[in-house]
């Protein structure tokens, strides 16, 4: 089987830069042969791109689906950073949206600047999102 999303990403947006998943998100990844279930519920905030414009240029609004699967391994902390990083590079080829260079530009975006989201603790969505702690 080969890399691929067996399901579309359905959100709804609950917050300025957030979305919840309204079903579950399901990929397939061949390089760690696993099938991640992202769960209905999860929230995101689907491609952190800074706001510089030649970033925002060549990466903002784009592979969605592979940054909302991203953004569920670096909260589960499933496999390690470096592993995380390469199944959402083989996401944005699989999602067949966009090519080798941009899967290139923002896997090098999350190499350089994921270390912050990967930092973060794992905490309950909910109270993340309340601001109760």
């Amino acid at each position: 089987m080969r890399s691929r999303f067996l399901s579309k990403l359905r959100t709804e947006k609950i917050d300025k830069n957030k979305w919840q998943l309204t079903d579950e998100l399901m990929y397939f990844s061949e390089s760690v042969w696993k099938l991640i279930k992202v769960p209905a519920g999860f929230i995101t905030d689907l491609a952190s791109v800074p706001r510089l414009p030649l970033a925002y240029m060549l990466a903002g609004g784009k592979a969605q689906e592979p940054a909302v699967v991203h953004d569920y391994l670096y909260s589960t902390k499933m496999f390690t950073r470096d592993v995380c990083d390469d199944i959402f590079y083989e996401a944005i080829l699989a999602s067949k949206q966009h090519g080798w260079f941009t899967a290139n530009i923002m896997w090098a975006g999350v190499r350089l600047g994921g270390w912050a989201a990967w930092r973060k603790p794992n905490v309950p969505q909910e109270i993340e999102l309340d601001g109760n702690f």
